[in-house]
């Protein structure tokens, strides 16, 4: 997977970068979140919601969780033994991110 469709030799980094973050009404540390996922050196607008486990002064530690359609970025979409990923797949991130 991460060589032949990911191709992690060639494109080492991917990036969520979360322009804003909203928290949602009477769900502590839960909130939904806009930004930006570079991978493959493309970039897509994406939207998703997030739980948040610790704020620190500047770092902010927690678990988010958005849709990508695996077209959207240069990517063969992954077959085996005739089963086939669905085109539109759900990505799990843990991250420890700086307040900026």
């Amino acid at each position: 997977m991460h060589e032949k469709y990911l191709q992690t030799q060639k494109f080492p980094q991917a990036t969520l970068k979360i322009n804003e973050f909203g928290f949602l009404e009477g769900r502590s540390g839960d909130c939904k979140f806009s930004g930006s996922l570079t991978l493959k050196n493309v970039s897509k607008q994406i939207n998703g919601t997030c739980n948040i486990n610790s704020i620190e002064q500047k770092e902010i530690e927690g678990n988010a969780e958005f849709e990508i359609k695996i077209d959207d970025f240069p990517i063969e979409i992954p077959s085996y033994l005739g089963i086939t990923v669905a085109d539109k797949v759900t990505v799990s991130v843990k991250f420890n991110a700086i307040k900026s």
